[in-house]
Order: structure tokens, then sequence, then C-alpha cells
């Protein structure tokens, strides 16, 4: 039986799922993404942190520059549970750096 042409399915317009939407496109494979909501989510004054991974795959796919220029690098991070003891905490982005490298 002939292979016809390759077609995705990718479950949820998050930022993986649109991501890989964009990927496709720019190779030309056919897609549809299946999301449950009607609208996009509200900005609710959450952020993203991207570790160098995922800013090397934006950089792969030519959006890391328009996206760095509305962020920057965190330099301190602090964990705290639901009742506000602190968990955790670190300075300086050594971490976040060489995470990619291992």
């Amino acid at each position: 039986m002939p292979m016809g042409r390759l077609k995705v399915v990718i479950v949820g317009g998050s930022i993986a799922g649109l991501l890989l939407a964009n990927a496709l496109a720019r190779q030309g494979i056919d897609f549809v993404v299946l999301e449950a909501r009607s609208e996009a989510a509200p900005c609710d004054g959450a952020g993203l942190c991207l570790l160098s991974s995922g800013a090397r795959i934006l950089d792969q796919l030519g959006m890391f520059e328009d996206i760095q220029y509305h962020g920057g690098p965190i330099s301190v991070q602090r964990i705290w549970r639901d009742d506000g003891q602190l968990l955790g905490h670190t300075e300086g982005l050594a971490l976040i750096t060489a995470r990619a490298i291992l």
C-alpha cells in the first residue's frame, strides 16, 4: 500500500503544540491543532521561564530574538509553598544555562 502525505494531529494549543505547528508548517507538513478552549487563555499575570534547551529550539525556528526582546534573564529564583514557607532559593544563571550541556 503506497504511503500518502504525512498528516499530523497536534493535541493542545499550548506553547509546545504551537511551536510544533510552526515547525511543521515550515516543512510543508499538513497538521491540525486540536484545542479544548474556544478562546485563548486570559493573561493572568503568569510568566514563562525558558531553559536553554527551549531557547535553542526557538532560535532554530528563528523566533528567539523576538522573544528575548520582550523578556530578560532570571538572576534570582525563590520557590514558596502555598502556606508561604520558602522551599528553595537560587541565585545566578549557572544551573539554568548548564542544564542543556549535560
